[in-house]
């Protein structure tokens, strides 16, 4: 049987073995996710405060962005040094990171206690424990990437595909412990337990790498390469988050209540295509980081991901297109939202053209290229920018022309419809934009050394 599977190993290539690997075993950690999210949430959550859900979780992850910046810059370079053999450079770094992260940590716990009254009006959320959470769900997934990231580029692959079902598990027993009695701060807590258990798993497996034995070793000649990183990675990750929080964010601030409920089930239903994509990215950066530093062919591997992520995606789009009503009338919480159903299907779209543009960042950003931030940060900050302002259009009046103010006045922007329809355009001009890079490159593919040699053959 051994034998057979490292067969299978070896014809499927590390990629898509791990890939798998992850996707067989998280199934369990998104099945967890899935019954907090569709099930004890929605039954236990009363309407106003369901549509908080959302932009709430993505706020955390919003106010986490400087130091998640730093840390996808130490993932590169551990990877770099690991592959190199640098064991006492890999020390230095991994201690650095998780002193900038100590230090960022308090900065981003004094910001959500700075902030805590805008967000308290605008998300229509109550209570100073909601804002601690807030801001300890920020710092804590600040924590995951640094543990995770490290577990990526130190090749631990194992650990990062069990950490997928201890996290979820984690979750689904707290929320059913305290969301009954605390609410929303029950769930932001129950998320909060899962972030907490898997930083704490992963860092644990750090120690032969931190041992006195091994001697730290200074990367300073590594610092011009690793700002220039940072910087364009700070870029494309601010611009990806600003997107992710005022999507919902929109919803939840300018559209009625029922809203904000509707969109957090089509976002719940419209998001499993993500469960396959995120099954790949953990393990398509590190390959590829590793394929480029040794100037090997990376290509196949993008190309392999984005197909698979398509017909999967493909596939549960026109699943919820033909059955999204149905699916909502299966249980008596979620038929209150079936008027909401056209959109389960239209976020499933948006959802599998993220996964596809993810393959391509990723690949991208591990080869160090960041091109496609001349476009990708322009576009995804106009479309937030442009919901913020559109559905916000009654400012406006006296500040604009009476004519135009009128006839933008009298379109229906504020509505869902609109919000879903930017969301999906947004995506889909960003993914052909990709494939018309992809194209136009395929010449200096064709010079690769690596191709080139393979193609002599």
């Amino acid at each position: 049987m051994r034998a057979v599977l490292r067969n299978i190993r070896q014809r499927l290539g590390p990629l898509w073995w791990y890939s798998l690997l992850m996707l067989a075993v998280s199934q369990t950690g998104n099945l967890f996710n899935f019954i907090v999210g569709a099930f004890l949430v929605p039954d236990i959550l009363d309407a106003e405060t369901l549509g908080a859900v959302l932009p709430l979780t993505r706020l955390a992850a919003f106010l986490s962005v400087p130091l998640a910046v730093g840390v996808g810059t130490a993932m590169k370079f551990l990877n770099v040094f690991q592959i190199r053999g640098e064991a006492g450079r890999v020390k230095t770094l991994l201690r650095h990171s998780l002193l900038f992260t100590l230090m960022a940590s308090a900065a981003i716990l004094g910001q959500v206690w700075w902030s805590r009254g805008f967000v308290h009006v605008r998300l229509r959320v109550e209570g100073n424990a909601v804002m601690l959470l807030v801001g300890a769900l920020a710092v804590a997934s600040c924590w995951q990437p640094v543990a995770e990231g490290a577990a990526v580029g130190l090749k631990r692959f194992s650990a990062c595909i069990v950490s997928r079902v201890i996290g979820p598990a984690t979750r689904l027993l707290l929320a059913w412990l305290l969301l009954r009695r605390f609410q929303v701060i029950g769930y932001l807590a129950a998320q909060l337990g899962g972030f907490l258990i898997v930083i704490g798993f992963l860092l644990w497996g750090f120690r032969r790498h931190v041992q006195k034995d091994v001697r730290a070793i200074s990367y300073a000649a590594h610092v011009p390469d690793m700002l220039r990183y940072m910087l364009f990675l700070g870029l494309f990750m601010a611009a990806g988050a600003l997107q992710a929080a005022v999507e919902p964010w929109v919803v939840r601030h300018r559209l009625p209540e029922p809203d904000s409920a509707g969109f957090y089930f089509a976002t719940l239903f419209g998001s499993i295509p993500a469960y396959l994509a995120g099954a790949i990215f953990p393990f398509l950066f590190p390959l590829v980081s590793e394929a480029h530093e040794q100037q090997q062919r990376t290509r196949a591997m993008l190309f392999q991901a984005m197909v698979v992520v398509a017909g999967v995606g493909a596939a549960i789009t026109v699943l919820l297109a033909a059955f999204g009503a149905a699916l909502l009338d299966l249980r008596d919480s979620w038929r209150v939202y079936r008027a909401y159903s056209p959109y389960l299907a239209a976020l499933a779209a948006a959802t599998t053209l993220d996964g596809m543009i993810g393959c391509f960042v990723s690949h991208e950003t591990a080869c160090r290229r960041f091109r496609f931030l001349a476009y990708y940060a322009p576009i995804l900050v106009a479309e937030a920018a442009g919901l913020y302002t559109m559905t916000g259009w009654t400012f406006f009046r006296g500040r604009v022309p009476d004519d135009v103010w009128a006839w933008v006045h009298a379109q229906p922007i504020r509505t869902l419809a609109f919000v879903v329809g930017v969301m999906v355009a947004t995506r889909a001009l960003l993914f052909l934009i990709m494939l018309l890079q992809a194209w136009l490159s395929r010449e200096a593919w064709l010079r690769h050394p690596a191709h080139a040699e393979r193609s002599a053959k």
